[in-house]
């Protein structure tokens, strides 16, 4: 289930991607710049081989930024920028890193408006489809539609006048629980020492400290993904029972 988020202020615009060559990224909004990190992969301008990470920094105005973008995805392209998101939490996780927290996204979002025309996704869709993009088209997506896509999102989106999808897990609705969620909080919960995952195929592990946990939440994240969901599920609160602590409900 997708539902659209679609603030009553107008947008207006964000984010470098994919050019012919490399890839632009937006970094830290300060005042009126925008920090843009742009990665070749192999450019001629820039000499660089394949696989180099040749990274160039550049701090440059708003207008700029926004001929940058706009250059790179003129009127009419057939490239459709999509910002793809899962979660944000309240504060860092050190247990989930690649996890954005309300501040980081504030100053990716902000970095958007100022670069990007941030389109609600149907209407991108029907437009690419047309062939009829306006220039520095973008969009932002929210996968699985979690409580905190509502609380800490959304403010964030009406703040600054930017729409968006959110595709909505209805399985977990009502106090459900993904299974990769089980995996964290299990794993967060779990007594220093040793734990027995034959089961997974993972041999018995020691639990330490926060990279221990955060190694075996990615263990266990792809040792269990592709089980038979039934088997996987039945796995899941084993290994919530192994924590000893009731995980979380409101996610």
């Amino acid at each position: 289930m997708a539902l659209n988020l679609i603030p009553e202020r107008k947008n207006l615009t964000a984010r470098p991607q994919k050019g012919d060559t490399g890839t632009a990224s937006c970094g830290s909004l300060m005042g009126h710049t925008e920090t843009l990190s742009y990665t070749t992969d192999n450019e001629h301008h820039g000499q660089a081989t394949r696989g180099a990470g040749v990274t160039l920094m550049i701090r440059i105005s708003r207008p700029i930024a926004r001929w940058f973008v706009q250059a790179r995805y003129p009127s009419g392209t057939n490239l459709l920028p999509i910002l793809m998101y899962h979660r944000v939490l309240a504060e860092p996780d050190p247990l989930q890193p690649e996890v954005p927290h309300q501040a980081l996204m504030a100053e990716q979002f902000r970095t958007l408006a100022g670069a990007f025309n941030v389109l609600p996704l149907h209407e991108a869709v029907s437009l690419l489809q047309q062939g009829k993009l306006p220039p520095g088209a973008a969009c932002i997506t929210f996968d699985d539609g979690y409580r905190d896509n509502h609380d800490l999102a959304l403010p964030l989106l009406r703040e600054l006048g930017l729409p968006a999808t959110v595709f909505v897990a209805t399985g977990y609705l009502d106090n459900g629980r993904m299974f990769n969620d089980s995996v964290v909080e299990t794993v967060r919960s779990l007594d220093t020492g040793e734990i027995d995952l034959s089961r997974v195929g993972l041999g018995k592990r020691l639990v330490t400290d926060v990279t221990s946990r955060r190694t075996l939440i990615s263990d266990l994240t792809k040792a269990v993904k592709y089980l038979e969901a039934g088997e996987r599920d039945d796995f899941c609160q084993e290994l919530c029972r192994k924590a000893g602590h009731r995980l979380p409900t409101d996610l």
